[in-house]
């Protein structure tokens, strides 16, 4: 499959490169990436960035995150990064409420904000070249002229009306449809005007007319692209891959285009042609994109299908865990505490050698996250920085990728200092196999220890920078203890986590109600602070849902409410609600409890009768009765006599002691 994307994609090349429309610039950035004698490159579609974004060893300055702002909140925080990168999602709260709804223009009033707010700061702004947001006016000004329905996907003739409608109702009640293929995106039930209803749409890029428009006006247009004084550059999300577009749901059932078929590669080629290009005139107007940052560093995969590796440059959003080299064996730098420890000298062996493209290309390098996932309190940070100092060039970032929609981030006391710039071009390993690595600035010499996990950066007039004590680990509850929060009324919880498979928006535990897709926004908000304040909350919600029935909260506040709090797109930050299907709760005591819907007078007696606490389970659509046994939601069934209970399960208003028996089945709904 990928050779044959290979060479489709080189059969598009070769047919630009004889247009007017000539692709002569992808391959036109030799910097000594590793290419032959001869100059062949092997980085091909390298951008780097021009004036404004002048070379750079100032750590303070050399520092990116992508972030949403708080309605009403402080701006203060945008002073001491580089780069900020605003999501979609920002002030979403505020946008969706708007009647229909701007998020394109809330986002350049917040650029214009941000500007105001720290002038010396690079405010990016988002745009998706892979999915169509009818939230973005510009966007649905498109969608709602038939002239320009080519610019779109339709939906196929066989659709599934109940995966994927055509109609649906907006926040007013107002019934509208299109025929052109959309889903319900991440944030439904929003109004997008009189015409056509809310969701995300594709774009077809075998369309020259659409690409002309989206370079001209998407992306450099004077009131709300690159042309606007308050925008830098733009993060892109999404991609497309031999699988089709990420994050898009069931686009196979409602366009009817099969994976790996002709039209899907025609679509990858020329999404990759308009990406490409625009990338290319953002860049020649002074502008730049997170996209252009770990070129052939990252390992992305398509939505539902096997990883593309070593994506060309351009084509995917990195999340900053970059390998140590632009090759298929260099090691790929962990997002995790014990695995980037164990993994240190291996990875800077490769980082260290002359033929890394590490300190040659623009990069970006996260701040290690914990162990359970967590990205706070930092668990490495000067391990960090000295490997940032290790392996960088004068276009490189230090910062975090996408941590959910906040404003709260750790800026480490050492992103201060002035370290001047490198004397060695390359660090070096002080012996074969010691593990020890070194580098010489100008005002500082870096090390870092990988065998003891031991950073030692030595600053000119500052002495060594002290290295910040690792955070404390509160030592976890057993598996079965009692909740943090105590008992909520109808609900019993226990200390495990819901063993839920968010990637697939479902497990054992039924759906996510929050992730990746907000089926019920009324769940999906922050939560109050206290712990216990939060789970009565929870609970109150859960309840008055005809769905959810457990949901989930992490101990760590800043799990399920900020500060300043989530937004419902993403469960990154926000309380878990489930839909369960037998929820099972992993032993673990990771310090997230779950609470479970008790079925009280609603439990048939002959259930109730076993000496079980019983919940409630959501199945088929409508709420069972369960038993909750060792840390397992079992269903509570009624059979008649000897019939097989391993497959029937019945509303629990229709069990009787007159009509049948109780019994319990031991195996899980799923």
């Amino acid at each position: 499959m990928i050779r044959i994307l290979n060479s489709y994609l080189e059969s598009l090349r070769r047919s630009m490169a004889r247009s007017q429309h000539s692709l002569g610039w992808i391959a036109m950035v030799a910097m000594g990436l590793g290419g032959s004698s001869d100059g062949e490159l092997v980085m091909p579609h390298l951008l780097t960035p021009i004036d404004p974004y002048k070379p750079t060893y100032n750590l303070s300055e050399s520092t990116m995150i992508q972030t949403c702002q708080k309605p009403g909140g402080s701006l203060d925080y945008l002073k001491e990064w580089g780069v900020v990168s605003y999501d979609w999602s920002n002030n979403g709260a505020v946008w969706h409420s708007d009647h229909p709804n701007d998020c394109d223009r809330k986002m350049l009033d917040q650029a214009a904000a941000a500007r105001a707010a720290a002038p010396n700061t690079k405010i990016w702004i988002y745009r998706n070249l892979a999915q169509a947001y009818a939230e973005f006016g510009q966007i649905r000004e498109k969608l709602e002229d038939p002239a320009y329905a080519g610019w779109f996907l339709p939906f196929g003739p066989n659709n599934d009306e109940s995966v994927t409608p055509r109609c649906s109702n907006n926040s007013r009640g107002k019934r509208l449809c299109s025929d052109l293929f959309h889903w319900q995106g991440q944030r439904p039930g929003g109004d997008c005007g009189d015409k056509i209803p809310c969701g995300w749409y594709q774009w077809d890029h075998r369309n020259e007319s659409l690409r002309e428009w989206i370079i001209n006006e998407f992306m450099l247009g004077d009131q709300l692209g690159l042309g606007n004084a308050s925008v830098d550059g733009f993060l892109i999300d999404d991609w497309w891959s031999p699988d089709g577009p990420s994050e898009v749901q069931n686009m196979e059932n409602g366009t009817g285009l099969a994976k790996g078929s002709q039209e899907f590669l025609e679509i990858y080629g020329n999404w990759s042609i308009t990406t490409w290009q625009a990338q290319k005139a953002i860049v020649d107007a002074g502008g730049f994109t997170w996209n252009n940052v770990n070129c052939m560093l990252d390992v992305e995969g398509g939505f539902g299908g096997s990883p593309v590796n070593m994506t060309p440059c351009g084509l995917v959003k990195t999340e900053g865990y970059p390998r140590a080299n632009n090759t298929p064996t260099a090691p790929t730098r962990p997002n995790t505490y014990t695995a980037t420890k164990e993994g240190c000298a291996s990875w800077l062996r490769t980082a260290c050698q002359p033929s890394t493209v590490l300190p040659k290309i623009p990069i970006l390098m996260s701040f290690t996250r914990n162990d359970n996932g967590n990205q706070f309190p930092l668990p490495a940070p000067l391990q960090d920085i000295a490997t940032f100092l290790l392996v960088r060039g004068p276009w490189a970032w230090m910062g975090y990728g996408w941590l959910g929609c906040t404003d709260q981030y750790e800026r480490p006391d050492a992103f201060s200092y002035d370290f001047g710039v490198p004397v060695d071009d390359f660090c070096h390993e002080s012996s074969s196999g010691s593990g020890i690595f070194t580098r010489k600035w100008s005002k500082a010499t870096v090390t870092l220890d990988c065998g003891t996990y031991t950073p030692n950066i030595t600053v000119s007039g500052h002495g060594m920078i002290p290295v910040p004590a690792p955070p404390h680990s509160p030592s976890p509850a057993p598996p079965g203890a009692r909740c943090p929060a105590g008992q909520v009324d109808g609900y019993t919880c226990q200390t495990h986590r819901c063993n839920s498979d968010a990637s697939t928006a479902k497990g054992v535990c039924g759906p996510d109600l929050c992730y990746p897709i907000v089926k019920e926004p009324a769940l999906c908000m922050p939560l109050p602070q206290p712990l216990e304040a939060a789970a009565k909350e929870a609970a109150a919600r859960c309840t008055a849902s005809q769905v959810c029935s457990s949901f989930g909260i992490d101990t760590d506040v800043k799990s399920w409410s900020g500060p300043p709090g989530c937004l419902p797109t993403s469960n990154q930050t926000c309380a878990k609600f489930f839909s369960s299907g037998a929820a099972t709760l992993d032993p673990v005591a990771d310090g997230e409890s779950t609470w479970s819907r008790l079925c009280g007078p609603q439990c048939p007696p002959s259930c109730r009768a076993h000496r079980h606490q019983m919940a409630l389970v959501a199945f088929h659509g409508k709420l069972r009765c369960a038993r909750i046994h060792r840390h397992r939601i079992l269903p509570c069934v009624c059979s008649r006599g000897r019939e097989s209970t391993e497959n029937r399960v019945t509303p629990s208003s229709s069990c009787s002691a007159e009509n049948s028996t109780s019994s319990i089945a031991e195996e899980s709904l799923r």
